[in-house]
């Protein structure tokens, strides 16, 4: 394979008449979804065709995506994958705006939105002088009306389908941009980070070679589709498995699919599998379908991990991996979870680790340094920011940003962060997006914004201010002023008011006294 969409469109372990996904609103075999990856594919082709001026080499014809979690996801995927464009996601728990920043910097000519955002369209439209079709998906599924200058989806995949003879589908290189996920590093903008098909394939390959998932499984997708886990609805594809879609995350429907559809795999965060373990519900749940049950953005361990071993046993892995590595670096097998507690496991087949110090020399077996990433599955550099890619390569090394160390057996364990990034319920959270708004509140003089450790979420977002000479703390307001241009998972929960910010010698704020201080 060399174009993702052949994940569906020619691969001999995807049988026509077998399920391949399921939604809330219907349930589709592989026959059913390559001819609507073909249609689209065809729709998207002619859109080319009709507007090549707007779609110049080398760039690709770039497909924002702002839908749930569905079958119609998939489809526009592959279907952006067999035409050769380029599909980006947006995060659907952002804000209007948040989601803006995105699209204006992605420059995509073409929107595909589910109704349910309907209301969202004309924020996201202005100033946006590249976007020129608005596709709406689920209109009769949400009885929402489809405007004057939008396209019905189910309309023009219909049509996509009766122009299927007419035309072949365009080659597509390998090396071709499929897939741009965003992720913030240490600025407070968005950074796009494109996979290739290559990309993209490459990481398929190296997780079946490690983890050996049977053909035919059925995997319960519990990672949204705009993250990069959620590879995993791709590679139950590779195997031609089914892929099942649930409305929310909420143990009673995770633990109902599971026995309904006899769920094979399931990936989620720690904070999931703790509310499973602690649903009464569970005490009377059949896990004998499950063969894996693969956890990541924090480890677990103690008493927890303890609780989880119990329950699911061998079946438990963990896993490490980034956008920048399409997603997958390292998999803790069931078998070392007790002996390896904390660890992030060894690499994939086909990808290498480094621990390097300051200087990017090896350091020694069990000391901690900056892990480094080679393989295949890694990118090749940010979407038009050439100066961030020169940070994050070194000699041909992806630099994570991470803190780790490796044992003599190669299992990794991430010890810290370079990056402030704070993972809250399997979230990333950048802490100089929410120093920003809050330094924007006229009350607030400095402000730092940290990770603690919390019992549930794995972090909590935790906030450090100093008020201006005559002001004072106002924890209501302050959250309401933060509301208006952030997320609501962003908004602290623990808040400390200081005279001042510790600081180091060169005016750096020092977090992590700040988190022994006050927060541990």
């Amino acid at each position: 394979m060399q174009n993702l969409a052949d994940i569906v469109l020619a691969n001999p372990m995807a049988a026509p008449s077998a399920p391949a996904l399921a939604d809330a609103h219907e349930r589709i075999d592989y026959a059913t979804l390559a001819a609507r990856v073909r249609a689209l594919a065809q729709f998207l082709t002619q859109l080319v065709t009709q507007h090549p001026a707007q779609n110049p080499a080398p760039d690709a014809t770039r497909v924002a995506v702002l839908l749930p979690d569905c079958c119609a996801f998939i489809e526009v995927l592959l279907g952006c994958a067999a035409a050769g464009s380029l599909c980006v996601p947006l995060n659907t728990r952002l804000l209007a705006e948040e989601q803006c920043e995105i699209l204006q910097d992605a420059e995509p000519s073409i929107l595909f939105v589910h109704a349910r955002y309907a209301d969202r369209i004309a924020v996201l439209r202005a100033g946006l002088p590249t976007l020129r079709t608005v596709v709406l998906v689920g209109a009769a599924d949400v009885d929402g009306a489809v405007g004057p200058d939008m396209l019905d989806y189910a309309v023009l995949r219909q049509a996509g389908a009766g122009r299927m003879q007419q035309a072949p589908l365009p080659a597509v290189s390998a090396q071709t941009d499929v897939l741009m996920l965003y992720t913030s590093g240490t600025t407070s903008h968005a950074k796009g980070a494109p996979l290739t098909h290559a990309n993209v394939l490459a990481n398929l390959q190296q997780y079946q070679a490690a983890v050996c998932l049977a053909p035919g499984g059925v995997n319960l997708q519990l990672s949204p589709m705009f993250h990069a886990a959620g590879i995993f609805c791709l590679v139950h594809l590779m195997r031609g498995g089914l892929t099942v879609f649930v409305p929310r995350v909420d143990p009673v429907l995770i633990l109902d699919a599971i026995a309904r559809e006899r769920v094979t795999f399931m990936f989620t965060v720690p904070t999931v599998l703790y509310q499973l373990l602690d649903h009464p519900m569970r005490a009377d749940a059949d896990f004998s379908t499950l063969q894996h049950v693969q956890y990541g953005a924090a480890p677990i361990t103690g008493t927890r991990l303890a609780q989880a071993v119990a329950v699911f046993g061998a079946r438990l892995m963990h896993s490490y991996g980034m956008t920048e590595t399409t997603s997958h670096v390292s998999i803790l097998g069931g078998q070392d979870h007790v002996r390896k507690s904390g660890s992030v496991g060894r690499a994939l087949p086909g990808i290498a680790l480094r621990i390097v110090d300051a200087d990017g020399r090896d350091v020694a077996t069990g000391e901690a340094g900056e892990v480094l990433v080679r393989g295949a599955n890694v990118f090749a550099g940010y979407w038009r920011r050439p100066r961030e890619t020169r940070e994050v390569f070194r000699d041909g090394w992806l630099c994570t940003g991470d803190i780790g160390r490796m044992d003599d057996e190669g299992f990794l364990t991430i010890i810290d962060r370079k990056k402030d990034m704070i993972i809250s319920g399997g979230t990333n959270i950048y802490p100089v997006d929410i120093e920003d708004a809050l330094t924007r509140h006229p009350s607030i003089a400095e402000a730092a914004v940290f990770g603690v450790a919390d019992a549930v979420w794995g972090e909590a977002v935790a906030a450090a201010i100093v008020l201006r000479a005559g002001t004072a703390f106002d924890q209501d307001a302050l959250e309401a002023h933060l509301r208006r241009s952030l997320a609501g998972y962003k908004i602290p929960r623990r808040w400390r008011v200081l005279d001042a910010l510790p600081k180091n010698a060169s005016g750096k704020i020092l977090k992590r006294t700040l988190r022994a201080q006050f927060f541990s």
